[in-house]
């Protein structure tokens, strides 16, 4: 039996990269899967890309900036998709900007986006799992949260850091209803997004001396979902080729 087998999963930001594989990975293991991004028209594609037998793959718009909007799309899920068992917070923008070229508006729309959408759409499904007694939340957090940004932007380190305390506290006031809370925080992951703002492998800091997969980023996420990992709550898993250890 599929370790997910008939649980219906959302993933943000999943049209493409690390999102992408992550729904490709939870409809891999039985789970009907909403892809929910600001580009709806791939998020349809990656749905079409990943329906197999016996699970169903929705794409859908979804800007988790818009707080109004994240409600009524979480209503619509659970009257259209089916009660979600679990939520992939995937979708953030990473932005590289010096420390003097920051601005109150460069600052906020990270903020807006990574922290303050992040937390008010996890908000609409942690009411409605709690209330269940059951439901798996993923955030994606990032090696630059938990020590700060080498090619990333400062207020990107800070969302992610804010992510992995989001993660926390909601672990703990969802610790005895069946809800488990988690984050998984990649480091140098080849994607479109690291390409874009150069980053590159020094064997120094990644002992593993090679970049890592979406699919590898994946399957933490698979397992945070599942049953086995029924026990694990409030934690960050690092995916990160040995860069914690330095």
């Amino acid at each position: 039996m599929a370790l997910l087998e008939g649980r219906n999963a959302i993933v943000t930001g999943g049209a493409k990269g690390i999102g992408k594989a992550i729904a490709q990975a939870l409809a891999g293991e039985g789970a009907n899967v909403l892809i929910a991004d600001l580009d709806a028209e791939n998020a349809r594609a990656a749905a079409d890309d990943i329906r197999v037998e016996g699970v169903k793959a929705e794409g859908r718009y979804l800007d988790i900036g818009d707080v109004d909007g994240a409600s009524a799309f979480a209503a619509a899920v659970e009257d259209e998709f089916g009660p979600a068992d679990i939520l992939v917070n995937n979708a953030g923008v990473c932005r590289t900007v010096s420390v003097m070229d920051m601005t109150p508006d460069e600052w906020d729309r990270v903020m807006d986006i990574n922290i303050r959408g992040t937390f008010f759409l996890t908000q609409q499904f942690f009411g409605r799992m709690t209330a269940r007694g059951s439901g798996r939340i993923i955030s994606l957090g990032s090696i630059s949260g938990e020590r700060g940004a080498r090619f990333a932007g400062m207020h990107y380190s800070v969302s992610k850091a804010g992510v992995i305390m989001m993660t926390k506290a909601l672990a703990l006031n969802a610790a005895d209803t069946g809800v488990t809370v988690n984050t998984v925080s990649p480091g140098i992951i080849d994607t479109e997004m690291t390409r874009s703002i150069n980053s590159v492998v020094d064997p120094k800091d990644v002992p593993m001396n090679r970049m890592g997969t979406a699919d590898e980023v994946a399957q933490a996420v698979v397992f945070l979902a599942s049953d086995m990992a029924a026990y694990v709550t409030g934690q960050n898993i690092s995916v990160n080729g040995g860069q914690s250890m330095r």
